[in-house]
């Protein structure tokens, strides 16, 4: 390595050094600077969402799935409104049993996008972003409500239903009302564009696979 390399990597160590100080002085968002250091990393990051969750292991609890463990029944959960649309859309139907699951809470901040762009900024596989039951949302917003978007704005979760024998992907969208939560279902294929300033949140399993950096 050469005296100018040396000199380099030695004002990098202290750089880190100084940040991480900073971060443990809390003058210095850890989110913020581990997005400005992604390129730095050989990691591209993403235009319209930021990890948030980072460093913290957030799980939904094994659900044990059944006849009514789809969100058009859960009134208790939602007691501030249920979209008509999870029955009229037929998927109001029996959900599977789910095993204790890991994961991610992302926010828009950056650019207005649909659901598809946000979710596709993720990974190119939908449904590995996708959650195998309505029970596991309903669940998520039960033991971690800390994490939903609050002041009127939404929590994307992806999921997805068979429809006349069709596969479909949908989005609950989680919000709070003055009645308590609140829960209303789009299309994945919705065309409607949602402004990054209102920093909307995505939940989507830990285990996904993306071919994406995020």
């Amino acid at each position: 390595m050469t005296k100018v390399a040396d000199k380099t990597l030695a004002q990098y160590v202290k750089f880190q050094h100084d940040m991480l100080e900073r971060v443990l002085k809390g003058s210095v968002d850890p989110i913020a600077l581990m997005n400005a250091q992604r390129p730095l990393i050989g990691q591209k990051a993403n235009p319209y969402l930021r990890l948030i969750s980072g460093g913290e292991t957030v799980t939904i609890s094994t659900c044990k799935g059944g006849k009514n463990a789809n969100i058009y029944h859960a009134k208790k959960t939602f007691p501030g409104y249920i979209d008509p649309d999870f029955n009229n859309c037929g998927i109001n139907l029996p959900q599977p049993a789910t095993e204790k699951t890991d994961v991610d809470v992302y926010e828009m901040y950056n650019k207005n996008a649909d659901f598809r762009t946000l979710f596709g900024s993720l990974s190119s596989d939908l449904k590995s972003l996708a959650f195998e039951s309505q029970e596991q949302i309903e669940t998520f917003c039960k033991e971690n409500k800390q994490w939903l978007r609050t002041d009127g704005y939404g929590t994307f979760f992806l999921f997805t239903e068979e429809v006349d024998g069709e596969e479909k992907f949908f989005i609950a969208d989680v919000g709070f009302s003055s009645g308590g939560l609140m829960v209303y279902v789009f299309h994945l294929s919705s065309d409607r564009v949602w402004a990054a300033s209102a920093a909307h949140r995505i939940v989507v399993p830990a285990t996904k696979t993306s071919d994406t950096q995020n």
